[in-house]
């Protein structure tokens, strides 16, 4: 596999990759110091085995997320995802809508997928508006709650009257085009390699349901298996 890889980014294919877009091994290590521990995915590989890669093996890592990327190929382990549903707090557990699900994937994938994260965030900062809160670095809800105010406040100087409407979207995450989000992402200016690749990660999902006892890590108690009998 090592002669392979060699081969490969010695590759001209490669070298076009590597002007300033390549992932390099101290920033995918530097991403792995980051990780918090927490419940395994499907490939049964916890993120503890990751911290304590040397750095050979994240040399090796590395190379594999240059050509994942290259290529547009994604492993089928990294689209598997075990989905356990937790019951919320107070509602009931005959109601599909009652549970939140928690998706447990592996690692390696989260891994690159942070990697990306960060790679895509700077060129598309000049396209994200002042008023975005959420999913950003440095931002929270309490911003958007600060800002608010200060608008509400400096109406009320002026006397004028202040209308807010609040939007709450059902599934919103579910509900993105993913063919109209890459099409954004290419007009936003990323480059191909990264869009193709985001296209790639987000098609061919597989999902596993695990009805069974919970990780340590989730923190949370499952429902039993009689409890959801009535729902399937």
């Amino acid at each position: 596999m090592t002669s392979m890889l060699e081969n490969f980014l010695n590759s001209e294919e490669a070298t076009l990759f590597s002007s300033g877009n390549s992932h390099n091994s101290l920033e995918v290590k530097d991403t792995i110091s980051k990780l918090q521990p927490d419940a395994t995915g499907p490939d049964g590989m916890h993120n503890l085995m990751l911290k304590n890669l040397p750095d050979s093996f994240v040399e090796l890592l590395t190379e594999l997320f240059n050509r994942s990327v290259i290529e547009s190929a994604i492993p089928s382990e990294w689209n598997k995802a075990i989905v356990i549903p937790l019951l919320k707090a107070g509602k009931d557990p005959k109601l599909v809508d009652s549970y939140r699900p928690i998706s447990l994937t592996s690692w390696v994938a989260k891994l690159i997928e942070r990697v990306i994260k960060q790679r895509i965030l700077t060129p598309l900062s000049d396209h994200i508006q002042i008023e975005q809160f959420g999913f950003l670095p440095g931002r929270s809800t309490t911003d958007a709650l600060v800002r608010l105010e200060h608008l509400i406040k400096r109406s009320f100087k002026k006397g004028k009257a202040v209308r807010v409407i609040f939007l709450d979207m059902d599934s919103a995450f579910d509900r993105v085009d993913v063919g109209q989000l890459i099409r954004k992402l290419s007009v936003m200016g990323l480059p191909h390699l990264l869009v193709n690749w985001i296209h790639q990660f987000l098609m061919g999902r597989e999902v596993q349901a695990s009805l069974g006892a919970p990780t340590q890590s989730l923190r949370e108690k499952l429902i039993t298996l009689d409890s959801l009998k009535d729902l399937f």
